[in-house]
């Protein structure tokens, strides 16, 4: 990735966190000018990628959609921008293949991980173009597709929860055997919580997390997946998925947006195009919100736990 000591890289991720702490940790180890910002400022974290002739840049997804969609992006000189690497949820190849375009560099590398597992167990090796995926398991991991109820494994193609396992994994959580025995079964495999799947070459894919999927008579509606659909709309500028309760169905999709400043969105044009463009069981039923911002943790992820917040139980089937 033409990396040398002595490039530029800033990072804004906050570094108690392991993918602003690793990335600062592993670009020192390269040699590299590690410029720190105390917080994400858009607008300065630009004009600093101008000023420093950063490389490489890390990046969350609510972040890379930003940047993507932002019209004075291409008013900075970035030519010395020669990748983009994001990770910390799911991110939608259109995006991944928008923002590639928008900054004009070579690679859009991604990753996955979580610190049970010491950070990094998956990444995307030089020249990947199937951005949707988060790459392939890195040496001395191992991997494997289970399905949620019966705990069997799952060939390719099939989405269940992600196991690992090896010498990254933690020994447990210090002071609580009961989450550790939840967490790592009697075989060593780390149940990481998160739902992906693998394709015929060993690349994995992250669908959501276990515990955000919205559960609709039955079916499971990832957020992730209704989140990519709605910023292809016209006009969308953020958009998080939460499920709204109800009495009858258990879980309602309901769509949280931000639109473009001067955009013109109803809520009836939104809904129909979910009609046109996905099943039955992903229509958002618990109704559109749209509103000024989208609540974030320090990390740049989505705080559902603050839209749920919003929700009243009532029934809209």
């Amino acid at each position: 990735n033409d990396l040398r000591p002595g490039d530029a890289t800033i990072n804004f991720l906050p570094h108690f966190h392991g993918f602003g702490f690793s990335m600062s940790l592993g670009y020192l180890i390269m040699g590299l000018h590690v410029f720190i910002m105390e917080s994400y400022k858009e607008d300065l974290l630009l004009k600093f990628l101008e000023k420093f002739q950063v490389k490489s840049l890390c990046v969350v997804p609510s972040t890379l959609i930003s940047l993507a969609k932002k019209k004075t992006l291409n008013d900075r000189s970035l030519s010395k921008l020669n990748e983009v690497v994001y990770g910390a949820a799911p991110t939608s190849k259109q995006i991944v293949v928008q923002a590639k375009q928008r900054f004009q560099i070579q690679e859009m590398r991604s990753g996955y991980g979580l610190t049970e597992g010491t950070i990094v167990s998956i990444s995307t090796p030089l020249g990947c173009v199937k951005y949707s995926s988060v790459g392939k398991l890195l040496p001395f991991v191992d991997a494997k597709i289970v399905d949620i109820v019966t705990q069997e494994p799952l060939g390719p193609n099939r989405t269940g929860e992600l196991c690992i396992k090896g010498d990254t994994v933690m020994k447990g959580y210090m002071g609580n055997a009961k989450a550790t025995e939840d967490t790592i079964d009697r075989d060593g495999w780390l149940h990481t919580g998160d739902m992906a799947y693998y394709d015929t070459e060993e690349y994995f894919y992250i669908v959501d997390r276990l515990k955000e999927l919205i559960k609709y008579k039955g079916f499971q509606v990832a957020p992730a997946e209704l989140e990519a659909l709605l910023l292809e709309y016209p006009g969308i500028k953020e958009v998080a998925v939460v499920g709204k309760p109800d009495l009858l169905a258990g879980e309602l999709p309901n769509a949280f947006i931000v639109t473009d400043v001067g955009a013109n969105i109803s809520e009836k044009g939104v809904q129909d195009y979910v009609k046109a463009n996905a099943s039955r069981e992903k229509q958002l039923r618990g109704g559109i919100f749209f509103v000024d911002y989208i609540p974030k943790n320090a990390t740049g992820k989505i705080s559902r736990k603050d839209l749920r917040k919003m929700l009243a139980t009532t029934s809209k089937l």
